[in-house]
């Protein structure tokens, strides 16, 4: 896209496996087979006039949704902070407790002057991390204890406790049931 918001040129290629395939030309009217396979592709896309679909698509579709995107990003696109960076790997080999000597050059375009950082070991969340869920278990183990201690205090009332002892109900039977009923019609 020019300046002034006109259309300069457009571009158009299709690859597979790393290899290329096919290419739309310059002059968006015709394609260009990179290999024999893509012949077959060639000649269906030269059937249905398919550079010309194309060369619509970017003069016209895609140069709209590009002036819409760079109107909506306008702010960002010019903004003047310059970018931030951070070193975010240390070292690797060197001798161990010397990784503040290593450092990082960033030049960017943007930048009026270029950036030396250094390596900056990482705060140490991990270790807050585990003693929070370690902290946690002990909690749990605390209050699983207590509950169990004080079931066993009280006398084990509960159903859920494993000391709860079943008592023995009386059992009739259908035969004994049948007995007493006719001793009492004797």
């Amino acid at each position: 896209m020019g300046s002034d918001g006109s259309f300069l040129r457009g571009y158009d290629q299709f690859a597979y496996d790393g290899a290329d395939y096919i290419t739309l030309n310059e002059d968006l009217r015709s394609w260009t087979a990179a290999s024999e396979v893509a012949q077959l592709s060639l000649r269906k896309y030269e059937a249905v006039d398919e550079a010309e679909v194309q060369r619509n698509y970017l003069e016209r579709v895609c140069m709209e949704w590009l002036r819409r995107y760079l109107e909506k990003g306008r702010d960002i696109l010019q903004r003047a902070d310059p970018p931030k960076a951070h070193v975010t790997r240390h070292p690797v080999g060197g001798t161990p407790g010397e990784e503040q000597r290593y450092t990082c050059h960033v030049q960017q375009e943007v930048l009026p002057e270029p950036l030396t950082l250094r390596w900056e070991p990482p705060p140490q969340t991990f270790i807050f991390i585990i003693m929070g869920i370690a902290g946690g278990l002990v909690l749990l183990g605390a209050v699983a204890g207590a509950v169990m201690w004080e079931t066993r205090r009280s006398g084990g009332d509960s159903s859920w406790g494993s000391d709860v002892l079943l008592k023995a109900s009386k059992v009739t039977t259908r035969e004994q049931t049948l007995n007493a009923g006719a001793a009492e019609l004797q």
